[in-house]
């Protein structure tokens, strides 16, 4: 598969996480016509749906069951926890309030593959490592990000801290081009 056609792959795959997740557009919208409901679900053509929606459950993201002619897509725990990551790092603010997060954990060795995940996410929505285990943003932390740990059983290791002053601020400050 050459690049261009595996980002397109992973954005249909994305695409269908969101979809799933977000059952309700399935429905029609308020006053809307069968017609114009048709056409706004026509935009992920079915080869790349059949596709993605088989590599999603070859990775234990989407379970697919047959009930008679009609056959049933179920997110599972994981596809809900990858939906929660993306939508993450769609919702960054624009504007800082001049407060920094500050978020500490202790993930047993265990959770290993569970602490090098959280790991990337921290890093996905703007965080940046001050320590092996301490991780600084000028971002709030979104509800999803908050859902993510409660749902992957990480919450109870995390601790999150609302700073309003750091000493030694300004390679931070220059690094999100920020001003104090």
């Amino acid at each position: 598969m050459n690049r261009k056609n595996k980002k397109l792959a992973i954005k249909t795959v994305e695409g269908i996480l969101e979809f799933l997740y977000d059952t309700a557009r399935l429905l029609p919208l308020p006053l809307e016509t069968p017609h114009m409901w048709a056409r706004r679900l026509r935009k992920y053509e079915s080869g790349r749906v059949t596709y993605a929606l088989n590599r999603l459950r070859d990775q234990g993201k989407v379970r697919i069951t047959r009930v008679g002619n009609q056959k049933f897509i179920r997110l599972t725990e994981l596809g809900q926890l990858q939906v929660l990551l993306l939508k993450s790092v769609q919702n960054l603010p624009k504007v800082w309030d001049k407060k920094w997060r500050v978020i500490i954990f202790d993930i047993p060795e265990q959770a290993r593959s569970q602490r090098n995940q959280f790991r990337i996410l921290l890093k996905r929505i703007g965080f940046v490592k001050l320590q092996a285990s301490v991780f600084i943003s000028p971002f709030p932390i979104s509800k999803e990000v908050v859902e993510y740990l409660q749902i992957g059983g990480l919450i109870n290791h995390i601790r999150i801290l609302r700073v309003d002053q750091l000493d030694n601020e300004t390679e931070l400050l220059k690094k999100y081009c920020l001003k104090k």
